[in-house]
C-alpha cells in the first residue's frame, strides 16, 4: 500500500497533468482574430485553430518559456496576478477561472469530517424532500444518498448496470442512461466538466475523482472524446429532459447546493414547473414509488 506521501505525490501529478490538458484545450478555443497578435503570426499558415503558446504568453505578459512550463505541468503555483492575466488571455469564464485557481493557488479546503461521511441530518433532509427527487453526490460523483423518487426517476428501468453507485460511471457506461436523458450529449458533457472541477478540488490523499476519470478514460470512447475538450463547470442549476420508461417525457429543473461544512458534497434537487405535464408525470412516478 502506498504511503500518504506517495499518494499525495500521485494526486499532485494527476492535477498538474490535467492543468496541461486544460490549458491546451483553452488555448485552442481562443479565436486568432480576438488576439492582439497578427492572426497569421510571422506569415506562416496556421496548422490548427486557436493561438500558439507565444501568443498566449504575450497576451498574459509572461514569457513563452514560463507558459510552456505551465502546459507541461512543471509549475505547481503561480501568483494571483499571473492567474488573472492567464484568465484574461485565455478568455476563461467564471467556472474555468475557479478551476484554474484551485489548481494553481491550491485554494481548496479539506473537509473536517471523514471523507465521504454524510451527516444523518442531511440524509434525513434528502429522504423528506418529497415530492422532489433529491440526492447527494460526494467526491468523484459517487452517490451518498438518494430519496425513493430519485431512484425511481433514474433507475426505474428494465435493466441496471453493474455500477449504480456513481453518477459519472452510470451516465457513460449504462445504455439505460442514454435512453433516459433526451439530451444525453449535453448531460455527458456536464458530467465530464464537473469531474474535472472535482479533480481540482481533491485534497490528498483522496483520489476519488482521479480514479473515476482513469476508469472512464480506459472504458469509454465517448468520455475520452469529451474529456479532451477540457471543459469545466460547477453546474449549479439547469434543466434536464427525461424519457422515463414508465411515465413518459419530463422536463425537470435542478438546483445544486453545497452541503454546509463539506466542500466535497453537493445536494441536488429536481422540480417540475407547477401545473405542467411534467409535474403530473412526476406525481405519477411518486405514486408508483409509494406503493
Amino acid at each position: 500500500m502506498p504511503s500518504s506521501h506517495e499518494s499525495s505525490s500521485t494526486v499532485s501529478l494527476q492535477r498538474r497533468q490535467e492543468l496541461g490538458r486544460f490549458l491546451r484545450a483553452a488555448r485552442a478555443r481562443v479565436r486568432p482574430d480576438r488576439a492582439d497578435a497578427d492572426a497569421q503570426g510571422d506569415g506562416e499558415r496556421r496548422r490548427t485553430g486557436g493561438l500558439r503558446q507565444d501568443e498566449i504568453a504575450a497576451r498574459a505578459g509572461i514569457s513563452r518559456t514560463y507558459y510552456a512550463r505551465l502546459e507541461q505541468g512543471r509549475l505547481d503555483r503561480v501568483s494571483p496576478q499571473v492567474l488573472g492575466a492567464l484568465a484574461r488571455a485565455l478568455d476563461l469564464d467564471q467556472a474555468e477561472q475557479t478551476f484554474l485557481s484551485r489548481i494553481l493557488l491550491d485554494t481548496t479546503l479539506a473537509s473536517q469530517d471523514d471523507p465521504g461521511g454524510l451527516r444523518s441530518s442531511v440524509r434525513s433532509l434528502v429522504a423528506d424532500s418529497r415530492p422532489s427527487p433529491a440526492f447527494v453526490l460526494g467526491r468523484g460523483m459517487r452517490f451518498l444518498t438518494l430519496n425513493t423518487l430519485a431512484c425511481r426517476l433514474m433507475f426505474d428501468v428494465d435493466e441496471l448496470p453493474a455500477r449504480t453507485d456513481n453518477l459519472a460511471v452510470w451516465t457513460f457506461r449504462a445504455p439505460a442512461a442514454r435512453r433516459l436523458y433526451l439530451d444525453w450529449d449535453a448531460v455527458a458533457a456536464d458530467v465530464a466538466a464537473i469531474l474535472r472541477m472535482d479533480l481540482a478540488t481533491e485534497t490528498p490523499p483522496d483520489r476519488a475523482a482521479a480514479d473515476v476519470v482513469a476508469e472512464l478514460r480506459s472504458t469509454s470512447a465517448d468520455f475520452r472524446h469529451i474529456w479532451a475538450r477540457g471543459e469545466v463547470s460547477e453546474c449549479s442549476h439547469g434543466t434536464k429532459r427525461f424519457a422515463h420508461p414508465r411515465v413518459g417525457e419530463m422536463e425537470l429543473h435542478y438546483e445544486a447546493f453545497g452541503v454546509p461544512a463539506r466542500v466535497d458534497q453537493k445536494l441536488i434537487v429536481y422540480r417540475a414547473e407547477p401545473g405542467s405535464i411534467s409535474e403530473d408525470r412526476l406525481t405519477a412516478l411518486e405514486e408508483r414509488a409509494s406503493r
